[in-house]
């Protein structure tokens, strides 16, 4: 990543792990698929995502599989940091490039300086709002209004482009993947979206 696109959040973690001296940060290149880190495992990293995706599942009955956060850029399952415990497993979903920032001198910085508290605290104001809409998409009951949540939401001018499979966004939207297929199809089929390149989906206003 060059200085253009360093992001101030990670900019301001950078310069203060270099005052607090920690030997030089840990980039982890990580396949499709790979867990970084499991539920009930003690937290001992900050995953700063670089490039790809990075997922926090967590697994419910019945084998029912639900996406509780998507990165593609900045730290990942930020209450690491609060808690002992992870409470989901943190897996990345493509081929994923991170930094590992060691989560004791991470969450000392944060205690000691000012600047660096504010972005933090901005970057997890983000994420409520991020959350929000999350539960709000949740609480539709149709899988064709949570795909039309998604694509207004989650894409620009009513146009997502999946990232990853069609199988991981069904988790993300708590579907089954046969759901996802029949309602993507019901939505073709009556001229409200289109997939004018695989993955690619267009929401018709």
């Amino acid at each position: 990543m060059n200085s253009e696109e360093m992001d101030p959040l990670l900019e301001a973690l950078q310069a203060a792990l270099a005052r607090a001296q920690v030997p030089p940060l840990r980039l982890l290149q990580a396949a499709a698929g790979k867990t970084l880190a499991r539920t009930g495992q003690a937290p001992t990293w900050l995953y700063y995502v670089l490039s790809g995706e990075v997922r926090l599942i967590r697994h419910g009955p019945a084998g029912r599989v639900a996406v509780m956060q998507r990165v593609q850029r900045g730290p990942v399952a930020e209450a690491s940091l609060e808690s002992r415990r992870y409470h989901c497993d943190v897996v990345s979903a493509t081929a994923t490039c991170a930094l590992q920032l060691p989560i004791n001198t991470v969450r000392e910085a944060i205690d000691a300086e000012p600047e660096l508290r504010q972005l933090w605290m901005q970057r997890l104001t983000r994420e409520v709002i991020r959350l929000r809409a999350t539960v709000e998409r949740l609480s539709l009951d149709t899988a064709v209004d949570r795909i039309a949540h998604a694509i207004t939401l989650d894409g620009r001018d009513f146009c997502l482009i999946l990232r990853g499979t069609r199988r991981q966004w069904a988790e993300e939207l708590a579907l089954s993947h046969e759901a996802l297929y029949r309602a993507l199809r019901r939505m073709k089929d009556e001229g409200r979206l289109v997939e004018p390149q695989p993955g690619r989906f267009q929401l018709m206003r």
